[in-house]
């Protein structure tokens, strides 16, 4: 599969206003204080609030399975935008909990290492016990089981509390889910290594961690099994169109089929440089407090009391009221899924398009509220976000066609024929003419003939025949002028005589 590489239709503008309270604030700040397009950071922060709630609970869809709230967001946008200050910008919570974690985690290291030393030099008492007493001829019952309980009480590892992989083959992301934490994400603000790497390569593995389901790998140059009861993973993804449009080249047909690009929720904003307040701009530090402090509180309540992460989650359900919101839905998906309805090019991302409703609308209820029942009325906050991404994945993966080679001719040719009129003093232009000094690609007669056929039909230019000589009027909607066509034609046999 391959994108046209023409000019996207303009994106839509984003529902900011039916954005829950915090996100919206924060999005509005960080929009303010960055200058990227708002979709854009909407798209990252939605992304960051599922890095922080996806450890924390899951959303029960009414009559249907139990997901996760992991969001997977795609951004595609160019070189200058502001990816990379908006994700630092929205993720500082984030990074800040890691660092206060990993000084936690070096704590517990270093006690562990003190607990283990004091444990080996004891295992080798209990081991010579046992030894002495086979020696001997004696029972080893008694050594054998002070041995036994010995072992059990082996100093546990800590855990290390790695919730961001910026740069990681599939391998090592899976072993970093079992061997530190399971609930992480993958995150980028340079894709494409992502997308054209190793990683890449691997969408069945990732298709998996966007379900419910347990991490099982098996492999011989491991001593033991990978396994991950409930693994849990955000993917936040932030590319270029070039290193994007490279990858749907080669791989874009297969990740549609496996639904892999269906499982993100994509933006590609309209580029807005040129166009940016560059003044020095104060951050709304309360609007942003409001969100770091719930991005912090949900990161904390994923681990419990032992330092481990949570292994009861909640579990999000869905009102009376915003069930039957959902289920109007997804008969409104299924609807638009016949042939000739708006979403029978997206198949791929209409037939997840419910699930994803499901978890924006568990998302931005357990952060904004806390609460784990969704209300109808946050329930239809999410609707009208999620049919912006449907919207946007079609404008993206659908894009208009290709323009006809003799529309854009015709585009090149106009202004030249301008240029051309002023040059020769005169509305009219003989044919033959217009051939010699023409653009050089538009030397070809046949490729010439049919742009000039577009102007014609477009009603810009006017073409006639005098004689053996073929002209063209400049001004075809101007009274006839037998004097100044008398001049070109005069000129045009001038310039063949010398």
């Amino acid at each position: 599969m391959t994108l046209s590489p023409t000019i996207l239709p303009p994106q839509r503008w984003f529902p900011v206003m039916d954005l829950p309270e915090k996100l919206q604030r924060a999005a509005l700040a960080t929009q303010q204080k960055i200058q990227s397009p708002l979709s854009m950071v909407i798209t990252l922060a939605i992304g960051v609030m599922s890095e922080a709630v996806q450890g924390v609970a899951g959303v029960q869809i009414p009559h249907g399975p139990y997901c996760q709230l992991s969001n997977w967001v795609l951004v595609n946008a160019e070189t200058g935008m502001g990816k990379t200050p908006s994700l630092e910008m929205l993720r500082e919570p984030i990074t800040a909990f890691e660092r206060v974690q990993h000084s936690l985690y070096s704590v517990a290291m270093a006690n562990y290492s003190a607990e283990h030393l004091g444990w080996d030099l004891e295992m080798v008492e209990y081991e010579r016990a046992v030894r002495q007493d086979a020696r001997k001829g004696v029972d080893t019952s008694a050594s054998k089981k002070r041995l036994a309980l010995h072992m059990a009480l082996e100093p546990k590892l800590p855990r290390c509390c790695v919730l961001t992989y910026q740069d990681a083959t599939p391998e090592a992301f899976c072993q970093g889910l079992c061997d530190n934490w399971p609930n992480a994400g993958l995150v980028s603000d340079e894709a494409a290594s992502y997308l054209n790497g190793p990683m890449g390569r691997a969408m069945p593995m990732l298709n998996q961690r966007w379900e419910s389901q347990p991490l099982s790998i098996e492999r011989v140059s491991r001593d033991k099994p990978v396994f991950v009861q409930d693994p849990r993973v955000t993917l936040i993804w932030a590319t270029q169109p070039g290193p994007f449009l490279r990858f749907m080249e080669r791989r874009g047909q297969e990740a549609r089929e496996l639904g892999t690009l269906a499982r993100f929720l994509p933006c590609q904003p309209d580029n807005n440089q040129g166009m940016r307040n560059v003044q020095p701009v104060e951050t709304d530090q309360q609007a942003m407090a409001g969100f770091y402090d719930r991005v912090t509180t949900c990161l904390q309540a994923s681990i419990d009391e032992n330092g481990e992460p949570l292994s009861e989650k909640k579990v999000i359900t869905f009102s009376p009221q915003a069930e039957a919101r959902y289920h109007l839905f997804r008969s409104n998906i299924e609807n638009a899924l016949q042939p000739g309805g708006s979403l029978v090019n997206v198949k791929d991302f209409a037939a997840k398009a419910p699930r994803h409703l499901a978890r924006l609308a568990g998302v931005f209820e357990f952060f904004e509220t806390g609460n784990t029942v969704i209300s109808l009325n946050m329930l239809e906050r999410a609707l009208v976000v999620m049919e912006w991404y449907i919207w946007e994945y079609v404008r993206i993966f659908t894009p208009p066609l290709a323009i006809p080679q003799e529309q854009l001719d015709a585009d090149r040719l106009l202004p030249w024929l301008q240029q051309f009129t002023y040059k020769r003093h005169n509305r009219y232009l003989v044919l033959n003419d217009v051939r010699k000094h023409v653009l050089n690609e538009l030397r070809d007669k046949e490729r010439l003939e049919r742009a000039l056929s577009v102007l014609q039909q477009r009603g810009l230019i006017g073409r006639y025949i005098m004689g053996k000589i073929a002209y063209i009027d400049m001004a075809p909607l101007y009274m006839y002028d037998p004097a100044a066509l008398s001049l070109a034609l005069q000129a045009y046999r001038s310039a063949r005589a010398k």
